[in-house]
């Protein structure tokens, strides 16, 4: 695990803001209290004040409804100017691994044969957002797939998204073997500053709800020249419900500013 806390000037202005969440797909298993226009609102506000000019942003998200009858995609891109690139990926049907980033970044489409990654590269590097499965042997399989991009690739390399890391059913031993390859996972803090312990509550349907992971399940991982700072977990809990407060998504919001102390055009 791995975090720097302080950015030079230099670094600031070579850094790339990242932001990670899993919105919770529009649909109606949740019911009607936990609807996408209940927390639309809370959702695109907490991404509208991440918006920012100075410097390069990426924006990654899963779980967005693909849904012609869902406007969750729609409401995503009316947040996001011109100066952005859009990028979607269709997996499990319906759902979307969506990307807006700068079109400064200039990146481009990399395809692969598993709609669980939506990949994207430039010159300098190479981009990653995924949503691993649930069951233990397809987050081993995906996992061993995440590796296999990152040894393909001779760029600077960021993966994040929903891994779906439960330490006690498997998480630890597929966070093992990415870091084999050199990768680094990047630590993530509360917005208090403290270590966070989790990045999914749930919510009361699930079953998972309220149970502490002990690790966030949502993750950045960053090739061995990357630096990270600013990085925090954020439970954006504005759902008010029968006399109790939820989380916008199911899931915590993650942000970073990413950089890398190689020099351009130089390969890892």
């Amino acid at each position: 695990m791995i975090i720097y806390n302080v950015l030079s000037k230099e670094e600031k202005a070579v850094s790339i803001s990242i932001m990670s969440w899993n919105i919770l797909c529009e649909s109606d298993f949740k019911g009607v209290e936990f609807s996408w226009e209940r927390r639309k609102e809370y959702v695109t506000s907490h991404i509208k004040k991440n918006v920012s000019d100075s410097c390069s942003q990426v924006f990654c998200f899963q779980e967005v409804s693909l849904n012609r009858d869902h406007t969750q995609l729609s409401d995503l891109k009316r947040l996001f100017s011109d100066r952005y690139d859009v990028f979607v990926r269709r997996y499990l049907k319906d759902w979307g691994l969506v990307v807006f980033s700068d079109k400064e970044l200039d990146l481009r489409y990399r395809d692969h044969f598993s709609d669980r990654f939506l990949i994207l590269e430039n010159k300098d590097m190479c981009f990653v957002n995924t949503h691993f499965p649930v069951s233990l042997n397809d987050r081993i399989c995906v996992g061993e797939w995440l590796r296999s991009i990152y040894d393909s690739s001779d760029k600077s390399f960021i993966a994040c998204g929903d891994m779906n890391m439960f330490p006690d059913d498997g998480g630890s031993r597929i966070r093992s073997h990415l870091c084999s390859t050199g990768l680094r996972e990047v630590d993530l803090y509360t917005p208090q500053g403290e270590l966070a312990v989790e990045s999914f509550r749930g919510y009361p349907r699930d079953g998972f709800y309220g149970k502490l992971s002990i690790r966030p399940i949502d993750c950045i991982f960053i090739s061995p020249e990357m630096r990270a700072s600013n990085v925090v977990v954020d439970d954006v809990k504005k759902l008010y419900v029968q006399g109790e407060y939820f989380g916008a998504s199911d899931h915590f919001a993650l942000t970073a500013r990413i950089w890398s102390v190689r020099p351009t055009n130089t390969q890892r």
